[in-house]
């Protein structure tokens, strides 16, 4: 289960990101960016606790990650991962 990250502060590293969102559950992938990031949980539960506990705190934006955090092919849309909507 993919999660979105947004207004990830410069000053905020993978392992304070890792910190913050491990203690809702085990992470299998963090992927962090300029401003942006994606954490992975197994557990669909733990995924959606890490959105209300995060969300609640206000400093930081999480959602569900469209196309489930891959980054989109070549004919897929950005927003959907549907094939043919560029």
């Amino acid at each position: 289960m993919a999660l979105f990250v947004g207004r990830i502060p410069r000053e905020m590293n993978n392992r304070d990101l890792e910190d913050a969102f491990s203690k809702y559950g085990k992470i299998t992938r963090l992927d962090v960016k300029k401003g942006f990031g994606f954490v992975e949980y197994d557990d669909k539960r733990d995924a959606e606790d890490a959105i209300k506990g995060i969300n609640e705190r206000g400093d930081l934006v999480v959602e569900w990650a469209k196309n489930g955090g891959k980054r989109p092919g070549e004919n897929e849309c950005f927003h959907c991962g549907k094939e043919g909507k560029v």
